[in-house]
């Protein structure tokens, strides 16, 4: 029983930081395309 509950904690808190992962990955891929965006769309009204 003790060990069940051990086991559900650590799954847990496994998943809680894979969740903030998750979450700083997103909002990296967000931030590195907005401007990526933008300069493409300068670069296809200079062409």
């Amino acid at each position: 029983m003790i060990n069940s509950l051990e086991q559900s904690k650590q799954d847990l808190v496994r998943v809680a930081k894979l969740a903030v992962i998750g979450e700083m990955a997103a909002s990296m891929a967000h931030e590195v395309r907005t401007p990526l965006g933008i300069l493409k769309s300068s670069a296809q009204i200079f062409a």
